[in-house]
């Protein structure tokens, strides 16, 4: 168990006394040998005395009055509720020794602390308009990411037509592109941890957008193929890693609703994705040195230059706090922190109180092997930290958090991907039908019967406009959930979307039309990308920061696998058998929301003891 003292409600908020208070002090004196304070004693001093004690020498050096009263509390430091005008003197956390005015000359005078926890100087830091900014650029790293993801759905009835592709082509497009995803998990992970969160998403960006203009440019559909592959692979770091990096910049107080708002960006992909390919479709394709570039093909370029500005905003952020503290580093992390604060209330960064942080239990040990420069040292540190997450503790919260990922993106990543497809199926069922009434799987059945239209060149604009309305639905859930964040239990919102998405998705045996498909897909969006979003801000606080981007790696990496394994199930089964990968998605989806009551509380950090501070010599 942690302790804590608390000065009494008797001395002053800085934790002095002020020997105004009254004419006559009785004070102990410093401990006798047997560990027993001396004899009270009575000193009687003048008004004038008060005024300037001891001749005109500080009054903290000449008031002798003890500051008594110390309560002894389980928990965190007291720091993390105090304002910076209210900090108190440092005095040695856990500390079993009293500490009497006496000797307040030997300690910092106030507004300087020492030893303080990563999270009570997060606390101190307090949220401002540098960590909004962060939150905002973050935001545009994952907005770059999340149109990436999304990229597939919007070109896929313009490709089907220029390419021939069937549906299991379909399927293995998207399947492909989370394979490569998946396949970065460990690598990312394994780097994450290594050499830090900016890294990886100034790397990964920038390599995506390269990646991006070759796959626009591709001659047929496997070249493509292979160039969607490298690309999942690629942004699989950014997308996993920038949630993390926000909110270890930000205070626990605040952290899930601040996440909420970044993740409103993801969401905000659809919504951007589907204006771009609502303005850019239909527009006439070129041909430059025999290669057709089709309209959906600028539309890829245009996503290679979304990635390109989002890893030159990234240049300008800090590294996070918690990854230096997490090496041992903890100069650089309280490096931040100062500057940090600095930019939050307009001062210098020697202005910020804390002048040293406390170090982990394992700090030693980090630096360690940060000196060690084997090439094995990486290796060995990423098995170490898997090994970490799959044992004691750690486990039950890894398990947790990869099912979790696992049902949303089944039915996000996986039956949503196709919305826009089956949405240009029914478009095209009704030009040529009317107002006859289809349900989902006879419009699959009626696609596989050879009734499909000779010329599908021309894709109807609605398509487009019917994702961007499923898209502004799913902004909307994402703003009301970062708005009911902190005020609702933990556990509620994950558990309700989820159980929202899974009926959203049977209600798709019911519809009948175009329009009821619109809501039951925009209702299902909503559903599932809310509950994602509150995933990702609930659950990247469950782990200890040293092992955190790697477990949300992991996590992400198994979202990919439900996601792969649902385009694949629905790119085989759609024109066979529609209800089967219905009735699945269904079923994961409710296992999610029903996993979602088990969320664990946020992650502690567990301090260590202070050492004990010398007394300066008086002489």
């Amino acid at each position: 168990m942690r302790t804590r003292y608390r000065l009494s409600p008797n001395d002053l908020p800085d934790g002095t006394y002020d020997p105004r208070s009254d004419q006559t002090d009785e004070w102990r004196g410093p401990p006798s040998c047997n560990g027993t304070n001396s004899s009270p004693q009575t000193v009687s001093r003048s008004p004038a005395e008060l005024d300037h004690p001891g001749g005109g020498n500080d009054p903290l050096q000449s008031a002798v009055r003890p500051i008594r009263g110390f309560r002894r509390e389980s928990g965190r430091s007291d720091f993390h509720h105090l304002s910076t005008d209210d900090l108190p003197l440092k005095i040695p956390v856990n500390s079993m020794e009293p500490v009497y005015t006496s000797h307040l000359s030997n300690y910092p005078t106030k507004k300087e602390i020492h030893g303080v926890n990563l999270e009570d100087a997060l606390n101190i830091v307090g949220l401002g308009r540098h960590q909004w900014l962060f939150a905002a650029i973050g935001g545009l790293a994952f907005l770059a990411a999340g149109v990436q993801s999304g990229i597939s759905a919007f070109i896929l009835p313009s490709m089907k037509c220029d390419m021939a592709l069937t549906s299991s082509q379909m399927g293995l497009l998207n399947a492909l592109f989370l394979l490569g995803g998946i396949g970065s998990g460990v690598v990312w992970g394994a780097v994450v941890d290594s050499i830090g969160r900016k890294p990886v998403l100034l790397i990964g960006l920038f390599l995506d957008s390269v990646v991006t203009v070759l796959s626009a440019i591709s001659p047929n559909f496997y070249v493509f193929l292979v160039f969607r592959f490298f690309s999942g692979f690629i942004i699989g770091g950014p997308a996993s890693v920038c949630m993390v990096h926000v909110g270890e910049l930000i205070p626990q107080k605040y952290r899930a609703q601040v996440l909420c708002y970044t993740g409103l960006t993801w969401s905000a992909s659809w919504v951007v994705t589907a204006g771009l390919a609502w303005i850019i479709m239909p527009l006439d394709s070129w041909i430059i040195k025999g290669i057709e570039i089709s309209s959906w093909r600028y539309l890829i370029l245009v996503v290679a230059f979304i990635d390109l500005i989002a890893a030159i905003a990234y240049s300008t952020v800090y590294e996070s706090p918690k990854f230096y503290h997490s090496q041992g580093n903890v100069d650089m992390a309280l490096k931040v922190l100062s500057n940090v604060y600095a930019q939050n209330k307009g001062v210098s960064a020697d202005d910020f109180p804390v002048k040293s942080l406390a170090p982990l239990e394992n700090s030693q040990e980090k630096l360690v092997d940060c000196a060690n420069k084997s090439v094995w040292r990486p290796l060995v540190a990423t098995l170490k930290q898997f090994k970490t997450l799959l044992h004691g503790k750690a486990l039950s919260a890894t398990g947790l958090a990869c099912f979790l990922w696992f049902s949303n993106m089944f039915g996000y990543y996986g039956l949503g991907l196709w919305m826009p497809e089956l949405a240009s199926r029914y478009k095209t069922f009704e030009a040529s039908n009317g107002t006859a009434r289809i349900s989902v799987c006879e419009l699959s059945s009626f696609q596989v019967s050879g009734h499909r239209p000779v010329s599908c060149k021309n894709i109807d604009p609605s398509v487009f406009t019917n994702t961007l309305v499923s898209g502004v639905s799913l902004v909307s859930g994402n703003l009301m959930a970062a708005l009911l964040m902190s005020r609702l239990p933990r556990r509620f919102m994950p558990v309700f979307f989820m159980f929202g998405a899974a009926v959203c998705v049977l209600g798709l045996f019911i519809v009948r039309s175009s329009t009821e498909y619109l809501i039951a897909t925009s209702l299902f969006q909503l559903s599932i990308g809310t509950a994602n979003l509150v995933h990702n801000a609930l659950v990247v606080d469950i782990f200890p920061p040293e092992v955190c981007g790697r477990a949300i790696c992991m996590a992400i990496m198994m979202g990919r696998v439900g996601a792969m394994i649902s385009n694949l199930a629905l790119g085989s089964l759609l024109d066979i058998s529609c209800a089967v990968p219905l009735i699945m998605s269904a079923t994961f989806i409710a296992a999610g929301g029903f996993a979602s009551f088990f969320i664990p509380r946020p992650y502690e950090e567990p301090s260590i003891k202070s050492l004990p501070v010398s007394p300066r010599s008086t002489a």
